[in-house]
Formats: C-alpha cells, structure tokens, sequence
C-alpha cells in the first residue's frame, strides 16, 4: 500500500478539524505541526471568518503601486514613438519636455521599458568579445620581419562614392609597401595580399586589429583571412581591441596620408 501524499493545505485542514474537536490544546497542536502559535493564530483568524478557501496562501503581490506611470503618460510616450520611430529613449523624453515642460516624465531608462513591453524595440544580441591575444609582440628588426596593416578611415568623393584605403607597411623601415582603394572584405584583402606576396615576398608576421576582416570572433580571434594567413606561415598579430596605439607605426602613416 503506497504512503499518503500529504501537502501543505491538507495539512492546514486536519489542523483545525483537530483544533475543533476540543480534544487538544493550542500548544499541543503547534508542536504536533511544527508552527509557531504565531502562524496557528493566524490561520485561525481566516478558520473562524468563514471563508470559503481560508486554506489557502493568497497572493503576495502588491495589489497597487503607488510610482507606476499613469496610463496617461505611457499612451503619451508610445505616441510620440509611433510619431518617431527611430528615436530612442533619450530623445523621446527630451521631445516630451518641450512640449509639456510642467510634466515630470519618467527617465530614458523606464521609457526604454515602456517601449520594450509595447514591442516598439527589442534586445539586441550581445556581441561575445574577443578571446585574449596573449603577450605584445615587438615590431622586427628587419625588412619583412613584420608588416603593418589597416584599413585608413573611409570617406566619400565628391560624386559620392564611398573610398575605403588599404594601407600596408613595413614595420622595420616604415617603407609603405601598399596602398589601394579596396573592399574591406576577405576576397578583397586576399587579392590585394596575393598581388603584394608575388612582388615582394612573405612577412614573418603582419600587425593588424581586430576589426572585419582581419579579426573575428571565433576561436582566439581568428577570422577566414587569418586563418588564411596562418597556412602561409605568416602570424597574425592582433593589437588589442580599441587600442590603435599598439599599431601607432600604421596609424602615424596615416596621418601623413
């Protein structure tokens, strides 16, 4: 024969039918129970009511709060979101101020919450971070010891169009080995690389960030052309992620550019 499966509101039951009977005293019952005569009063004030389901735990939850914001100023703020949909939080608020300067409207950040349980923004993905790089290597001593690469930063010509440079450097003599207008994809940097290999040869090491394509987000930051460097026995050496300073060679380059 299987035991009894007993729970708390049975419990709570048989405790009062026993409190009832007359044949047992407060005390008694608390240490047959294992309660508190605080907890036996208590549930004895909701026995003697007469509730229907006086047996049972209510609800903890606050049935108001006193700071949420008024159904007013939520239908507001999701108003002026619909009105501009591609402000955020920051610029809501500050649209709001100036239309009506004498409301206390709540702060970017539970504005933000408004909008997310509206469905008017979601939760970007967080982006894993790089694994570590390991110790900073020092620049070579000799030509093709290590090269430097990077990508100055883009602009536009006057029709518009959009010019991306590659710049690669010598470490050892600041000698600039390359410089092209180029996608800033790995098909792109390999053929540049390729046309560059074949007419000075192969670096011991190239110098580069962590940005597409150089770096990726795998595996001790490798990404396709890494990992295409690696095969030809060229090591990629990552500065570290926002720290141009560890490539100051490529970067005052730049500034003469």
């Amino acid at each position: 024969m299987p035991f009894e499966e007993s729970s708390v509101v049975d419990a709570r039951v048989r405790l009062f039918a026993d409190y009832a009977s007359g044949a047992f005293t407060v005390t008694s019952l608390c240490d047959a129970y294992g309660i508190s005569r605080e907890t036996f009063y208590f549930w004895r004030a909701r026995w003697a009511r007469g509730e229907a389901r006086w047996y049972e735990a209510r609800s903890r939850a606050p049935q108001r709060c006193p700071h949420a914001t008024p159904a007013w100023m939520i239908e507001a703020i999701v108003a002026e979101r619909r009105r501009f949909p591609g402000f955020g939080a920051k610029k809501l608020r500050a649209r709001l101020l100036l239309a009506r300067p004498e409301v206390a409207w709540p702060m970017p950040s539970t504005i933000g919450g408004i909008l997310q349980r509206s469905g008017l923004i979601t939760a970007k993905p967080r982006r894993r971070r790089p694994l570590p790089q390991g110790e900073r290597v020092a620049g070579a001593e000799r030509a093709n010891g290590e090269w430097a690469m990077d990508f100055k930063g883009w602009f536009r010509t006057r029709d518009g169009q959009r010019v991306d440079p590659l710049t690669v450097s010598d470490s050892a003599s600041r000698y600039l080995l390359w410089l092209e207008i180029t996608a800033p994809t790995y098909a792109a940097v390999r053929s540049s690389l390729q046309r560059l290999f074949q007419a000075v040869g192969l670096p011991e090491a190239i110098r580069m960030d962590n940005g597409t394509p150089f770096g990726g987000r795998g595996g001790g930051g490798l990404s396709q052309l890494s990992v295409w460097l690696l095969k030809l026995l060229i090591e990629p050496r990552f500065i570290p992620p926002a720290s141009p300073q560890h490539n100051g060679r490529e970067e005052r380059l730049h500034r003469t550019l």
